[in-house]
Formats: C-alpha cells, structure tokens, sequence
C-alpha cells in the first residue's frame, strides 16, 4: 500500500518555504545585504562601538545579548502568570469573590461569566425591591 501522506503541518511548512524564497528572489539578495549592512551601522554609530577595540566589543555584545535574553525568557515565563494574578484581583475587586484563587482555571472564563450573571441578577433584584416581579420573556 503506497499512498502518499500530506497533512497541513506539511503543507504550511512547504508553503511558508516557498513563499520565503520567492519573496528573497523577488527583492534581491543586494538590497538584502545592503538592508543588513545598514543596520550594522546604524547600531554600531548609535552604541558607539566602533570606539572600541574588538574585545571590548565583543564583551559589551556578550553582555547585551544576555540581559535581553534573560529579560525575553523572563517575559515569557512570568508575565502570563503576573497577568492571570492581576485577572484574579481584578475579579475580586469588582465582584468581591475570592472563590476563584482556590478552583483550578481549567474551566476560568465560564466560571467567571457565571459569577458576572449572579451577580448581575443579584444586583437588578436588589433594584427592582419589594415583591416586583421581572415578567420573563416579554420585551
């Protein structure tokens, strides 16, 4: 049984690979080269590198380059999760609801939209007062 076996990850790569070698043909290698040797230039002349003897340089790109990755790995570690603690406050502070930190977030978005309903029925009883009634279904 010889079949040939396609599926999208394969056909995405292959599409992305030729899209990028024709959009390299279509612009040029030169103006590709040139556009780099620019921006060599332009980061040299605005750190002032090329004061430096290579060493230093290499010393002061070495340190550069490990801060911003320390800052990018970082990023993405513990910004996702600083920002799901600020959703959980913020959630708190409007709704005044802590049960959310002790459930797990797998299901967090229905939760949260359930918690809002609640609220938002708790609050127009609260409105409506004293025996008034809320006819359902008429607009």
């Amino acid at each position: 049984m010889s079949s040939t076996y396609l599926n999208l990850a394969t056909i995405t790569i292959s599409t992305v690979v030729l899209s990028t070698i024709f959009a390299l043909s279509t612009i040029g290698p030169a103006r590709i080269l040139k556009r780099l040797q620019k921006t060599k230039y332009n980061y040299e002349v605005t750190l002032a590198l090329y004061m430096l003897t290579p060493t230093e340089r290499f010393i002061f790109n070495s340190i550069l380059f490990l801060a911003l990755s320390l800052l990018l790995i970082a990023a993405f570690l513990y910004l996702p999760e600083h920002i799901a603690m600020i959703g959980r406050r913020a959630f708190y502070y409007c709704f005044g609801d802590d049960q959310m930190q002790m459930q797990p977030t797998g299901d967090l978005s229905r939760r949260t939209v359930d918690a809002a309903v609640a609220k938002a029925k708790a609050t127009l009883d609260a409105a409506i007062g004293g025996g008034a009634r809320v006819v359902e279904g008429v607009s």
